[in-house]
């Protein structure tokens, strides 16, 4: 057999560790629905999804997994529903979260901040218009205090109303104000290939000057 690797680096202090980082493809990491609201969270696979978004962000097939909110039952024809995610202790600092998303109709995603006595605190939300493909979502979170974040997505009345939730991570530091700089060396800072393309890019390393 061959062992081989290459570029070793070594760097003073801890390695700064995603507190999340969840691409969906084997389970959930903690992400749970909250079986209080009409709309139930579940981890699908994406050809079985929104008929609006027939492939994932993380495999970009049609056999990866995303969240995908749904009514729980004929009831109701309107409602939403909470991803609530695993706790972050006190003490984090200043993180950015990042995730893929994607909407459909009038629908609404949001991103809450919910403390251990419940309280609920919005940091972000995108309502109304499709969205052609999937979307990066950065969103600055302080990790002052012990919570959790939970997405919230709603559907009105009217059909064909559809979220649905991949790749989220929470890094150390501010999230960048440039979405369009990027050297590639620690992630593709929201670039993605086309569904299905037949030419997909790849990150590729050159020769050292």
């Amino acid at each position: 057999g061959t062992v081989a690797f290459d570029d070793v680096e070594i760097w003073t202090g801890p390695c700064e560790a995603s507190l999340i980082d969840c691409d969906f493809e084997v389970n959930s990491c903690g992400w749970e629905n909250d079986d209080k609201y009409p709309l139930t969270w579940s981890r699908v696979i994406a050809e079985e999804g929104s008929e609006s978004m027939g492939y994932d962000h993380t495999t970009n097939t049609q056999r990866g997994h995303y969240m995908f909110p749904q009514l729980a039952d004929s009831l109701h024809t309107e409602g939403y529903g909470l991803l609530v995610g695993p706790y972050l202790t006190a003490g984090g600092g200043e993180q950015c979260l990042r995730f893929w998303y994607n909407i459909e109709g009038l629908s609404t995603i949001g991103l809450l901040a919910i403390g251990e006595e419940g309280n609920e605190n919005e940091l972000w939300s995108h309502a109304g218009n499709r969205i052609n493909g999937w979307t990066l979502g950065r969103v600055d979170v302080n990790v002052n205090r012990t919570m959790k974040l939970a997405f919230k997505a709603e559907y009105p009345e009217e059909f064909g109303n559809s979220v649905v939730l991949d790749d989220i991570s929470l890094v150390p530091d501010h999230c960048p104000s440039n979405i369009l700089s990027c050297d590639f060396d620690e992630s593709l800072c929201g670039w993605s290939n086309v569904f299905m393309s037949t030419l997909p890019w790849l990150v590729g390393q050159g020769f050292t000057i």
